[in-house]
């Protein structure tokens, strides 16, 4: 009712179609999609029903859409914001609409703010929390690296 056609929702369950450069309807975004998708939307929106605020667990989706470049106002989770420090949405609840609101708005309205947080989440995603990243710490704390 706030973005009419502004917003998309895009993935399984959505009515929007995405088509590849062949025309070949794409049921999910991923790899060079994925990317194209983020680098052509100003602000998306993530949550996911499993998150507590004061719990560490979020799913890869903030360090997807950050390190591919992309703007995504996530939930307040304690853990993402002890590893990544602030990022949109940090304030934010689910279920506090108004919040969400407020978020989307300030980052539609200032591309400048935008770019910033989005290039500091990239470069934090990218040096300190991609799958090899992980991988090598895992390795250190078992004793293997």
């Amino acid at each position: 009712a706030n973005y009419g056609d502004r917003f998309i929702h895009i993935g399984p369950g959505s009515s929007q179609t995405v088509t590849n450069d062949q025309g070949v309807e794409l049921d999910r975004l991923r790899g060079h999609w994925l990317n194209r998708f983020y680098a052509s939307v100003p602000v998306t929106v993530g949550d996911s029903c499993l998150l507590r605020r004061d719990g560490y667990y979020t799913s890869d989706r903030p360090y997807e859409c950050y390190g591919r470049g992309g703007l995504l106002i996530h939930p307040g989770v304690y853990g993402l914001v002890e590893a990544i420090g602030d990022y949109p949405g940090h304030d934010w609840r689910v279920g506090d609409w108004d919040t969400l609101k407020f978020e989307i708005d300030r980052y539609l309205a200032d591309p400048i703010m935008r770019d910033v947080a989005r290039q500091r989440l990239a470069a934090e995603v990218r040096a300190n929390h991609t799958y090899t990243v992980r991988v090598r710490q895992m390795l250190d704390v078992i004793g293997i690296a």
